[in-house]
């Protein structure tokens, strides 16, 4: 009977000695496409309402690591008690997090994005670099170009109807009115990526799109950059 004892006692965030592991919330990494993905949850009863309120101050942020974030300390807490936090009270804050993340999207996809990476988690296949390939996005259209010739052009949106099985919340894709087809992407305004060497920061943006979203595994990826103009006196 006290394996059984034991193993209840540390799901619910206790250790051997009763003491209580605090909710680490900070745990949360970045995925090769720039998402968000959960590393570990340790909630409490005593500890899980003051994360709520913290998750709740996250979501009026307007950086979108808060947001996701936010969107994953709710969801766990809904896991944690479905009774105190459940899906009706905590729905509106979901799609507070989606409005708030679509605006984001569609203002930060506007501009020159240049071609930098292309390949999988298997490694980098043949680059476009040298090309010059680039993407240029309007608020509703977007042309595409190798070495400065316009190889295609067609309107497009962005939404999270094909977010599934993917949370909707905080997945979206660019949809293209030409083909019907879709892409799921995503940013980074910071980090690095280790299989394309490349740094990102909020003065070199990452776009991260992903050409077949039902791929699992060895899925072809690219990456394009957008360098924000830094005005001189």
């Amino acid at each position: 009977m006290k394996i059984p004892i034991i193993v209840i006692f540390t799901l619910f965030g206790l250790n051997l000695f009763g003491q209580i592991k605090p909710y680490k919330i900070k745990t949360y990494e970045k995925d090769s496409l720039g998402e968000i993905i959960q590393v570990s949850t340790i909630f409490t009863k005593e500890s899980s309402d003051y994360y709520y309120k913290e998750a709740i101050k996250l979501v009026y942020n307007n950086d979108t690591d808060s947001l996701k974030q936010a969107y994953y300390m709710l969801k766990d807490l809904n896991y944690f008690d479905s009774l105190n936090y459940s899906n009706l009270k905590i729905k509106k804050y979901f799609a507070q997090i989606e409005s708030n993340l679509l605006l984001y999207n569609k203002e930060t996809i506007i501009g020159d994005w240049n071609f930098e990476w292309s390949g999988s988690n298997w490694g980098t296949s043949k680059t476009l670099k040298d090309k010059k390939a680039k993407i240029i996005f309007t608020d509703t259209e977007c042309f595409f170009y190798v070495s400065d010739t316009l190889q295609r052009q067609t309107k497009y949106k962005i939404t999270n109807e094909y977010s599934y099985p993917y949370p909707k919340v905080i997945f979206f894709q660019l949809y293209f009115y030409d083909t019907k087809n879709y892409w799921n992407f995503s940013f980074w305004e910071e980090n690095a990526d280790y299989n394309a060497k490349l740094k990102f920061d909020k003065e070199n943006i990452g776009l991260f799109i992903n050409e077949m979203p039902n791929c699992l595994c060895g899925c072809p990826e690219s990456i394009y950059i957008k360098h924000k103009l830094v005005l001189k006196n």
